[in-house]
């Protein structure tokens, strides 16, 4: 959580963030922090894991959306793989002796992915209102 929150702090220095993005980025941190103070640890883990991971994947999109034109928007692409991804992980799970099979956690990662692209996007307009 720490480095997460370092990774942003770093983020926001590196770019000239308005006040309106500083804000909402303030706001981000403030429900990721509720919901890292409120959950149990193994949510807290899929928090951070699966946000995480649903970046990655909307940024590497979004990077190869630049020199082809996708068929998926990034953002979508990216919410449907990291989605799968998370069901993957729970079936894999359900076959492993000392792992336990959750539906609620699939549902769980799904949100945390949709949060963290949902936030990303968010930013990304923001951002690019601002530049136009």
């Amino acid at each position: 959580m720490l480095t997460v929150g370092a990774a942003i702090i770093v983020h926001v220095l590196s770019t000239r963030s308005s006040k309106i993005e500083i804000s909402i980025l303030l706001g981000i941190i403030a429900v990721y922090v509720m919901f890292f103070v409120r959950l149990g640890a193994p949510e807290r883990s899929h928090l951070m894991e699966y946000s995480i991971l649903a970046i990655f994947i909307h940024k590497a999109l979004a990077e190869r959306a630049q020199h082809r034109k996708p068929k998926l928007a990034p953002a979508i692409l990216a919410l449907i793989v990291a989605f799968l991804i998370g069901i993957l992980d729970e079936f894999i799970q359900k076959t492993l002796p000392n792992r336990v099979f959750d539906p609620q956690d699939i549902l769980f990662n799904g949100f945390a992915v949709i949060f963290a692209i949902g936030s990303s996007t968010l930013l990304n307009w923001i951002r690019n209102r601002r530049n136009n």
